[in-house]
């Protein structure tokens, strides 16, 4: 199979080491030519998701609990509406369950978890059966219901509802693996979500490899649309919805790398230009052009 090769520099901690990408001349997905040896280096304390989230509910928040049941299970196409409007923000977690049909006792498993501030915030709003798994989580938490635990997909024995990996996939050596792993761990009926970056988006295709969401060297594989459909089926599964949801920041910082300025020195960006960048994004999104997409799989019948 033929790749096209081009370098990369790391950006997000301005340490600009240089990585070797390919690109698939069959699907477009580009994938890291070595993996480091010791990718825990990449990952460090600082990093956005070992943030310490909030704890868990003081007391039961029994008009989350009603509202969010109306959210995820009502007929009304308002309430579809609504959550439909919630999944571009932090209360994505309403409109995941709807399509998944997923509700609030059911079992959730989040691949990749960081310290727990999704299935924190989910638990806030009603959720109660929450494991995460994540080998370079900050802390394991067990609370009976609510758990994150420092191993790998490969150590769940349960099954799950639902087995959300959000921001992940891209993380990982062999994405078809681990979703054949997420495949053996669902319950009747379960789906697998993967919320991802998009090789072959406006983005990537705008940026090269000053894209953000190349991310050298922690992002191994980066699919496009048709990529994350083979991997899927590799591992026996298949779409059953897409959507896109990227945000602003993405182009932004896009911007900030083609200008050769790393994370750490990010400048201020006014009001204004984040609107006009917010603009952007909103509309690729809506012309199935941005660069963060949202895949629901399920088992092949």
């Amino acid at each position: 199979m033929e790749f096209r090769v081009f370098p990369v520099r790391e950006m997000q901690f301005g340490t600009r080491e240089e990585f070797t990408y390919r690109e698939c001349a069959a699907c477009g997905t580009l994938h890291i030519a070595t993996v480091p040896p010791d990718l825990s280096r990449f990952y460090p304390a600082n990093y956005y998701s070992f943030g310490t989230p909030r704890p868990g509910p003081a007391s039961d928040p029994w008009l989350r609990r009603l509202c969010g049941r109306w959210l995820i299970a009502s007929p009304d196409p308002l309430a579809a509406a609504l959550a439909l409007h919630l999944s571009r923000g932090r209360y994505s977690f309403y409109y995941w369950a709807r399509l998944c049909q997923v509700r609030f006792d059911s079992a959730v498993l989040d691949v990749g978890c960081g310290s727990g501030a999704l299935l924190r915030r989910m638990q806030r709003y009603g959720f109660t059966h929450l494991t995460g798994l994540d080998p370079f989580a900050p802390a394991e938490i067990d609370e009976g219901n609510f758990r994150i635990r420092r191993v790998e997909l490969s150590a769940a024995t349960e099954k799950y509802d639902l087995i959300m990996m959000n921001h992940v996939l891209e993380h990982l050596p062999d994405p078809a693996a681990a979703l054949a792993l997420a495949r053996a761990r669902l319950a009747p009926g379960g789906h697998v979500l993967v919320r991802l970056p998009l090789a072959g988006s406006f983005a990537h295709r705008e940026y090269g490899a000053s894209w953000f969401n190349l991310d050298a060297p922690r992002h191994l594989v980066i699919p496009t649309d048709q990529g994350l459909r083979r991997l899927a089926a590799a591992a026996g599964l298949e779409v059953k919805h897409r959507h896109f949801d990227s945000v602003e920041a993405s182009l932004l910082a896009s911007d900030f790398y083609r200008r050769d300025i790393s994370g750490p020195d990010f400048p201020a960006i006014d009001a204004k230009a984040r609107r006009r960048y917010r603009r952007m994004t909103n509309r690729l999104n809506r012309m199935n052009q941005a660069d963060f997409g949202v895949f629901i799989l399920a088992p092949v019948d």
